[in-house]
């Protein structure tokens, strides 16, 4: 076996760990488990620092002859759900481009719990099969040392 074959088989067994919250996924690369992370992308959302006011306009309270003002804090609070659940898909599609190129086998989440659970419908199949560990922890703005340090050795 050449090294240009070693370097393919540890790139094929290679770990994904994503380490996410409402604001922020970071995606890391373990090429053989129990190896320091590598840091492959940082996805950022914008709109998770946004005052809910700055996403949806708050038409309900213009007044008219005869009518009250009403609040839109219901629409508001479904705008920034609605928001996180977009950043969830898009995290979950980046997951699934990742594994199907044929580089990686196993995925480890560590996300806040809430983000967990909007992640985990929009994971396809094969991701769902490749993950190996979860663990509901808000890691994303923590250093990459420390985020190793929780993860399995098998990771």
């Amino acid at each position: 076996m050449n090294a240009a074959e070693s370097s393919r088989r540890e790139v094929s067994g290679s770990a994904l760990v994503l380490v996410a919250d409402h604001a922020r996924v970071r995606l890391f690369a373990v090429p053989v488990p129990g190896a320091p992370l590598q840091e492959i992308e940082d996805l950022v959302n914008p709109s998770a620092r946004q005052h809910e006011g700055d996403i949806v306009s708050d038409r309900s309270g213009h007044l008219d002859k005869g009518q009250h003002g009403g609040s839109s804090a219901g629409s508001e609070d479904g705008a920034k759900k609605h928001q996180a659940d977009q950043f969830a898909k898009r995290a979950g599609d980046r997951l699934t481009a990742l594994l199907a190129t044929g580089a990686y086998r196993r995925i480890c989440l560590v996300a806040e719990p809430g983000f967990l659970g909007l992640l985990r419908p929009h994971l396809s199949t094969a991701a769902q099969r490749a993950v190996v560990s979860e663990i509901a922890k808000s890691m994303a703005g923590k250093p990459t040392a420390e985020i190793r340090s929780i993860l399995p050795k098998s990771v």
